[in-house]
């Protein structure tokens, strides 16, 4: 049984300590999911925006989730007010994206680095920093 609720996610423990997103927000990101996949669903850039976020705030446990979405990110900007069907690119990042729900999960018996690591993008590269 969860012991803990910490921002949306579940904390168990003793022996299985580990934080995973509440099974209501789970459910309600894959029902968004399959709804967006549906055969025939036009969606907004604003709607795939407000899917995103909720997206986001479920894999912050695991970031390198994010990755799989970047045309998903094209697409908020491209048709923000105007319902379309969704490119075959956003639809299998999506697809990976419900795919790989069961997996945002954080061990934290993992050992913790002694170093910080930051990295950030942008249009004409990428920068990076490690502090040890």
């Amino acid at each position: 049984m969860p012991r803990n609720k910490i921002v949306g996610k579940q904390h168990y423990e003793p022996e299985n300590i580990y934080l995973q997103p509440k099974a209501k927000r789970f459910g309600r990101l894959r029902y968004a999911l399959d709804h967006a996949l549906a055969r025939g669903t036009l969606v907004t850039g604003r709607g795939m925006e407000r899917l995103l976020g909720h997206a986001g705030a479920m894999l912050c446990v695991r970031r390198e989730l994010l990755a799989i979405i970047e045309k998903c990110y094209v697409y908020v900007q491209r048709p923000y007010g105007r319902r379309q069907p969704l490119w075959p690119s956003v639809r299998r990042e999506l697809s990976w994206l419900r795919a790989l729900l069961p997996v945002a999960v954080a061990d934290m018996r993992r050992p913790w680095s002694p170093s910080v690591l930051c990295y950030d993008s942008s249009p004409s590269g990428f920068g990076s920093g490690v502090v040890v």
